[in-house]
Formats: C-alpha cells, structure tokens, sequence
C-alpha cells in the first residue's frame, strides 16, 4: 500500500519562512517513527497517519507557531504531541475508524432535521451509567438522535460546580460508575442511532487534579501549568481590565495559601485556570482529547471557550488566539479522529459568537441569543427584539451548526446586542432589568417563577435560574389553582419548544422539560448548593411519576410530551427543516413572529402569537408576503385558506406548508 511520502516536497511555498523550517526540522525528527515497509495492519496505519499528518501539517505548524514560536521547547513538545496521536490512531478500533468515513461521507451531518438534541446529569436522570442504559428506549420514543452528557468526570468532593471541576478526565465518579461501563453505554447509543457528546472543560481543572497537585509541590513543570503570580501590584494591574465572573464570588484571582501566590480561578476558588501560552498544557488537554474520541465520544462541547487564553492589559475575553488554539485542537484531533466535532459554548455578545463556529474547528455553537430573545418575547408579547436578533445573528459559515436551547443546566443570561435593543426603540439597561424582574416574578404582570443568579452589585441586575415550565407559568398557574393560567401555560411551553425545532438548527432539550418538569426549591438545604440557585433546574427525574403522568391524558405532562413528540415527528418527515436558513416576514403585527424556511414552491411558514390574545391577520398583509391559496398546518393536518386571513388564538403557532405561495424563489 503506497501512500504520499511525508517529505517536503509536499510544502514547498514555505520555503524561507519560519513555517517551512519548522516543519522541515519537525519531519527529520518525526520520519524515523513513521517509517513503514507496507506489510503489516500496523504499517498500513502509520501508511494513513503520515498521509493525514502530510494534508494537515501546515496549518497545525502555521497555527502551532502562531502560539509558540518563541518558546525554547516549541519543537519537542510539537513533535512529542505529533507521536502522542500517533499512539491514539494506532489504538483507535476498526469500528471507530468505518464510523467516521462514514459520517464523512454524509457531509453536513449535524444540520440534519433528523437531529433531535437531549441533555442530562446521569445521577439525576437515570441513577448510574448503567440506568442510563435502559432509558435509551425512552430516548428513542422522543426522537432522540444527540444525547449531551454533563460532566460525568471525577470530581473534589462537596462543590463541584455542577462537574465542572474535573479532577480526571480518564475516570468516571465512582458514583456514576466506571470507564469501560461509559464506552459500553456510548456503543449502545451507537448502535441505536444516537450520537454523544461529553463535555470538555478546556478553561481549569481541579485543583485535585494530578498537575495541580504536583504544582501545590512546587515542581516548576507542573508550577507552569497554571497562572500563578508572586507580585499583587501585577495582580492588580490585570484586574483593572478583567471583569469578574461571578460578583458574588470576587475578582478572578486570589490569594491562594496552598502555593502562598495569587491563582486564577475564573469561576471558583478550586477551580484552577489553566496556562495555553505553556504547549505541554495544550499537549496535556490533546491527551485527554484524544482518550474520549476513541471510547467512541461524537462530540465535545468546549465549555467557556471564550475565557481560555489571557493576556496582561486586556479583558482577556474573546480574544484571537482562541480562534488559533480551539483550530489546533480540531486540526491535532483530525490525525485521530476526523469526525469528532467541537460545540463551542460561548455566552458573549451574538457579534462575538460567530467569531468561535467555522468549518475548520468548532463546527457547532451554542446560541444563547436565541433563548434570551425568546424569553424577551414571552414576557412582554413583543417580537421586534427576536425578529431583528434573527435577521441580524441568524447565518453561519456552511457545514456549521447551531444548537438551539430554551434553556439549559445553567442559568439564562441576557446576552443581547444593545444595538439592536435599541433599534426596536427601546433603552438596553432597562430591557434587562424589567427581564431581571419578570422572572423573578418581581413584575406585577408576571406568570414566572424563577430565582436571580449571580446579582452585580454594580448594576443590580442578575441573570435567571428556573425551569422551562416554571418561567413559564405553570408553577403560578398551579398554585392558583387556574384552568385558564394552566392552559396558557402550557401554550407558552410548546410555543418555545416549537421554535426550537422549526427556526433552524439541531434543538437540543433539557430532560425533565419534556415532561414540564417544575423548579425544585430542595437545593437550599444542601450545603454544597444552596449558594448557586442553579440547581433549581437541575431536577431529579421522578420515574414512577412522570411515566403515570404521561399516560394520563389529562395531566400538564402528558400534554407536553405528546405535543412535543408530534413536532419533532413532523419536523424529522420534512426535510425543508435541514441546515439554517431561514427568511424572517413582516405580517404587520408586533406580536406575531413569521419566518420562511425552505423555497422555490416548496417552504414551510412559521407563525407563532406571542400575546395572550387573538390576533388577526388580514389577507393583505399575507399577500404582501407572498403568501396565498390554501395551506396545510403540519402539526395537525388542518387545511386553510389563506385568501381569508388568518386568526391566531393565544400563543398558538403554525407550520404551514402550501405549493401554492407564490413569488417564494431565491427570497432566501
């Protein structure tokens, strides 16, 4: 089996740059590993990984060199990272490598409308890993095609973040269960249609964790993992440009008497931030990378990845060498595992937020603008904001992804452009403050129950912990004891969850919503939580209820849940629903959101009342839209005429399909 030689030959416009003498120095070094006569199952890997080193060395080098090229050690460690993944490749099973050509071949995998999204703890849904085995039937009776794991990882003891203080990346909360039980589960899912994906916590570790620990010993390599500072007049000066992350919690560097110097700690006082202007940490997080893609993880979902690399005299927020660094990682992880994708979890600005999606690193994106915005128009029946949020912030790079959450295992943040809150004719300090209070159900109009997260005591805002249901209103309109609230409730529910699934994008649903899970107040109690209103939606799933609730007709659950899985049936027989375009309309209503998906005769118009009353839209202004004759409502079958107008009841919504709408071609 001959392949490209790894010479080169094959690199020749670098000569006489930097990029070009390094990977010259790096191939002589790199060449004695890789040599191979082409006879045995191994030769024939190392045959394939040379020629993928050969179609990816330059960018690794160019990028490499971008972030290290005056580090002494930049060549070892580069080479040393090069053989590491050899070792992955070498190790990566048979089936593994036919699962990727063949997730390869599809091309746009995750843009399908056959993708539907679920999210959990393992402990809180199904006990272990092993329960989580026995629900994949469940999963499978919703739809489910893309299951997010929270961090399953070993954690310190007593405040763990929610998992997200990881002491391990190769071991499994002993709780939880083990390693081979997790390969074991992802295979199952495999196996049944279902991809997964894990979280990667890129920004800290534990300071349980092994480097962390060699570093409380004061072995300098360890030492230089971490930021640590001796000075506090320099801890000072950074602090002047770095926001606080959690006010509540204090400036993101403290004093630390376990290593008796200031340590960054963006989040917590355990949670260790880690140094990327170091490669052996880039190496050292590869390493980890690289042992979850071949337990057979799809996707990784980079965990505040706009906070990683810090630079003295800046915000050190969303700056370019992130861009750099999160495409090294893909690049380095395509010599293994070409199919395992990025999910960057960026909550920043909708104008930043793009800056962390490309075709050529993260290829999926959070979309946090989409649930503030939504939430914005819940509350005050109003879809100027959601309506320019879409025309403005709505497209991505090709073969780029969007995951659309109403909400997820943390707290809602009001992440709007002020500009745009501002071209709807409104003040952006005051949007937020009236949000803050509407779903703090500190608003004498609100249906919410929710609990502020993480107050500024600058500005006096928060951001907002609850579940989908309970800021919804079902929790009130249950107190109350009102058919009526209920009813419109449950509307609202659906409502959210039908723009999830029609507005472009894999919708990703946080169990226990399915269901209309309510907030659960019982964390005050405990010592490890009652600090972090987050776990108010962070639910335990109650089994024995929720399955009785289902299957009786008449309960707010089983209401959800049938309606929930209708759409998501009628959205995976419509291909129109695949990737993301998408062509917002003007019906002359402010209350009313209209969208196009699809064109050229065959599209699907999305219109969804986000008032508590009925509206009408008349015949003209559809007509001004293109759209006219007769039209069939996906959801139910039923057939309208368009000519006639249409009449919305409170937050009702529709999918309407018609091969009559005219003048649809080339509007997207």
């Amino acid at each position: 089996m001959k392949t490209a030689e790894l010479t080169l030959e094959n690199h020749k416009r670098w000569e006489g740059n930097q990029v070009f003498s390094f990977i010259e120095r790096a191939l002589l070094k790199l060449e004695p590993h890789l040599s191979h006569d082409d006879i045995t199952e191994i030769d024939q890997k190392i045959a394939l990984f040379k020629q993928q080193l050969s179609n990816n060395i330059e960018q690794i080098a160019f990028d490499y060199l971008e972030l290290y090229s005056e580090r002494s050690d930049a060549l070892r460690v580069f080479n040393d990272t090069i053989m590491m993944a050899l070792k992955y490749w070498l190790a990566r099973s048979d089936s593994l490598i036919q699962r990727d050509m063949e997730k390869q071949s599809i091309g746009d995998f995750y843009n399908s409308h056959k993708m539907i999204g679920a999210s959990c703890y393992i402990d809180l849904f199904a006990g272990n890993i092993m329960g989580m085995v026995s629900k994949i039937d469940y999963f499978k009776s919703l739809g489910i095609t893309y299951l997010y794991i929270l961090p399953p990882f070993k954690v310190p003891s007593g405040n763990s973040d929610g998992g997200f203080c990881i002491s391990d990346y190769k071991s499994i909360r002993p709780d939880l269960g083990s390693m081979d039980e997790m390969e074991y589960f992802i295979d199952t899912c495999h196996k049944n249609g279902i991809n997964v994906v894990l979280d990667f916590v890129l920004n800290h570790t534990a300071d349980e964790h092994e480097w962390a620990k060699k570093a409380q010993l004061g072995i300098e390599e360890f030492e230089n993992f971490y930021l640590f500072f001796d000075d506090e007049n320099e801890v000072s000066e950074i602090l002047q440009h770095v926001e606080a992350t959690f006010p509540d919690k204090g400036e993101n560097i403290i004093f630390n008497p376990k290593v008796n110097r200031w340590v960054w700690t963006t989040f917590n006082t355990n949670q260790w931030d880690l140094n990327y202007h170091n490669p052996n940490v880039l190496k050292g997080m590869l390493d980890n990378v690289l042992y979850l893609a071949n337990i057979g993880v799809d996707v990784l979902r980079l965990d505040a990845v706009s906070l990683v690399w810090k630079e003295k005299g800046t915000n050190c927020k969303s700056l370019p060498q992130i861009q750099t660094l999160v495409r090294l990682f893909k690049n380095l992880t395509n010599l293994v595992s070409p199919a395992l994708e990025f999910k960057s979890e960026a909550i920043v600005k909708p104008q930043e937020v793009i800056d962390y999606v490309s075709s050529d690193s993260a290829t999926l994106s959070y979309r946090p603008l989409l649930s503030s915005t939504l939430w914005h128009a819940l509350a005050c029946g109003n879809v100027n904001l959601l309506a320019t949020s879409l025309e403005r912030w709505h497209q991505l790079p090709e073969q780029c992804t969007w995951i659309n959450y109403i909400r997820s295992h943390d707290d809602i943040p009001w992440v709007f452009c002020d500009l745009d809150i501002q071209y709807t004719g409104s003040d952006a300090f005051a949007t937020r403050k009236f949000l803050d209070e509407f779903y703090s159900d500190k608003h004498e109009e609100s249906f919410a129950r929710g609990l502020p997260f993480m107050r500024d005591s600058e500005t006096n805002l928060a951001r907002i912990s609850g579940t989908t249901a309970s800021l919804a209103g079902l929790e009130k309109a249950i107190e109350i004891n009102s058919a009526t609230d209920i009813h419109l409730s449950l509307q609202r529910i659906l409502l959210l969850h039908s723009l999830a699934l029609s507005v472009g994008g894999l919708p990703l649903i946080y169990l226990g919503d399915e269901v209309g899970v309510l907030n659960d107040y019982a964390f005050v109690s405990d010592l490890a939580k009652c600090q972090d209103s987050r776990w108010v939606n962070r639910t335990k799933k109650n089994w024995p209820k929720d399955t009785d609730n289902i299957h009786d007709i008449s309960t707010p659950a089983s209401i959800i849940f049938h309606n929930l899985k209708n759409m998501i049936e009628v959205r995976k027989n419509e291909s129109i629903f695949s990737g993301s375009r998408l062509k917002v309309l003007n019906l002359g209503n402010a209350s009313v959101l209209a969208f196009q998906r699809g064109s050229a005769g065959d599209a699907v118009i999305v219109l969804v009342n986000f008032s508590a009353f009925r509206v009408s839209i008349n015949d003209r202004n559809l007509a001004l839209n293109y759209l006219s004759g007769s039209a069939t409502n996906l959801l139910n079958e039923q057939v309208m005429d368009l000519n006639n107008g249409i009449v919305l009841e409170p937050y009702q919504f529709l999918w309407l399909k018609s091969l009559e709408f005219s003048g649809v071609k080339n509007r997207i």
